[in-house]
């Protein structure tokens, strides 16, 4: 796709995906998991037998190379999800823009050495 445009397009496309990169809203990486837990105290309802227990959510990313689980109460998962959802985005975007950049930068070499080649 960018290969065919010519180094002012592409320059116009970069900028293009600079302003929707700075359009990007908070974002988290991660997966968010449902489940439910016992918490353990005797009296509780979750004790009762056939009670499944306490309905949590946890995110799950990975940090420095080690997993990190956060709850997540249940008021803040649509956000979260949300915030998950814009990640995906936004890494869609940088994608696209290292393709629109590769692509100028080789229309930039491309033009240098055809102007080097006629002035020469």
């Amino acid at each position: 796709m960018t290969t065919t445009l010519n180094l002012e397009q592409l320059t116009a496309q970069r900028d293009a995906l600079y302003q929707r990169l700075a359009d990007i809203s908070d974002f988290r990486p991660g997966n968010l998991t449902h489940y439910k837990r016992k918490c353990g105290k005797p009296n509780c309802h979750c004790a009762q037998p056939g009670d499944s227990g306490h309905p949590m959510w946890i995110l799950t990313r990975k940090v420095k190379g080690k997993t990190v689980s956060n709850g997540i109460p249940n008021h803040a998962v649509e956000r979260t999800r949300a915030q998950m959802q814009e990640y995906k985005h936004f890494q869609n975007l940088v994608k696209e823009l290292i393709e629109v950049s590769d692509a100028a930068c080789h229309a930039q070499a491309k033009a240098s050495r055809a102007v080097k080649k006629y002035i020469g």
